[in-house]
């Protein structure tokens, strides 16, 4: 039985779509991203020990914009002034679509772990070799992991979807 009552005759499921993650923050600049849907998106009260007026979103005309709000899908950088491990909750994202520009686009990823070559990119914008995060250093990845941003090169303007669900 259902929690509104009625019995399930097609297989429908009620089940909360709360989720949470823990990811490493290191002291200084960290490419960060929201892998869940927040309903307060202010970066302050998402993560601990941020510096004021810190966190920076790639715009489409490649230039660095500050903000105050984080939304999912985009990548954004922001700087911290000790290391923690930070614990985020919110609604699940199985799937989004993420707009990219021709050159370099910050991203981030969806609820789930995601292997880049699940990455649907049908008009094959993604220059393969150029999707990397940042640890300290710049690093090629093979997935795309919750809570971080990733930089990533298209050839042209398009859209590319990270989908968990098949």
């Amino acid at each position: 039985m259902d929690p509104d009552g009625t019995v399930s005759d097609i297989g429908a499921n009620y089940f909360s779509q709360e989720f949470s993650y823990t990811m490493n923050i290191l002291d200084g600049w960290n490419l960060i991203g929201i892998s869940v849907e927040n309903e307060n998106s202010f970066y302050q009260d998402i993560f601990e020990n941020t510096i004021d007026n810190s966190l920076f979103f790639f715009n489409e005309d490649g230039m660095y914009e500050p903000v105050e709000n984080l939304q999912p899908g985009t990548g954004y950088w922001l700087r911290f002034e000790t290391p923690y491990q930070a614990n985020i909750s919110g609604t699940l994202i199985n799937s989004i679509t993420i707009y990219l520009t021709e050159g370099w686009n910050l991203i981030s990823g969806i609820s789930f772990s995601l292997a880049v070559e699940a990455i649907e990119d049908p008009n094959n914008l993604i220059i393969p070799g150029t999707l990397f995060n940042f640890n300290g250093n710049y690093t090629d990845v093979q997935t795309i992991d919750p809570g971080f941003g990733y930089w990533v090169r298209s050839t042209e303007d398009g859209q590319i979807i990270l989908n968990s669900v098949e």
